[in-house]
């Protein structure tokens, strides 16, 4: 258990917050840069906010493995991405209703 002190100030001067603060400060700021490279496109549209500015943020957190949308039939509700939490990620999708959430616990 830790004190209420130390979860809110206590634990800032300890050299992991240090580490952490600096390369969360050194993302937010290429975030930020990602972000006003997208926003001075003229008139986006979805696949060019995806190529520009989703893709870019999804790498700069860390996700490299994910399989962009694969089609979808009318209306179905299909995720623009799927991340993938093995490397490398699988060539297609699963079937639908077959994709694991984190209230299955499953991985793919």
């Amino acid at each position: 258990m830790f004190t209420q002190y130390f979860l809110t100030h206590g634990i800032r001067a300890t050299a992991e917050w240090e580490a952490a603060a600096s390369k969360l400060g050194r993302l937010g700021r290429e975030v930020e840069r990602a972000y006003r490279r997208f926003a001075a496109l003229p008139h986006p549209n979805e696949a060019a906010t995806e190529q520009d500015l989703i893709r870019p943020v999804l790498g700069l957190l860390g996700w490299t493995d994910y399989l962009p949308q694969q089609g979808a039939a009318g209306n179905d509700d299909v995720p623009d991405h799927l991340l993938c939490s093995r490397t490398p990620p699988p060539r297609r999708a699963p079937p639908r209703g077959a994709i694991p959430t984190a209230a299955t616990g499953t991985r793919w």
